[in-house]
């Protein structure tokens, strides 16, 4: 499984570094993705974070919340911000 944030971040678990273009990969085994409601998503577990050129993107802490917003100021990372500007989950 892959969740693709957007036109540039994908990612999988540390057994397998997708990139934009969705190169081959191993599975979740120990990784949990929750969407919380109208804010970010919640990754807990194992994973690699690349960027668009396939470069793996430092992770500080875990678990990690990803931005879905569009709004945040350490984007991948969601930094609260879908709390002030309205956001609403599809």
């Amino acid at each position: 499984m892959v969740l693709q944030l957007n036109n540039h971040l994908t990612f999988s678990p540390s057994s397998g570094i997708l990139g934009e273009e969705g190169e081959k990969g191993g599975f979740m085994s120990n990784t949990n993705i929750k969407i919380l409601p109208n804010g970010p998503y919640l990754v807990e577990g194992e994973i690699t974070l690349t960027d668009a050129a396939g470069q793996p993107v430092a992770i500080a802490k875990t678990p990690f919340a990803l931005c879905r917003c569009g709004h945040s100021k350490a984007k991948p990372f969601c930094d609260g911000a879908h709390k002030g500007c309205g956001f609403e989950a599809a």
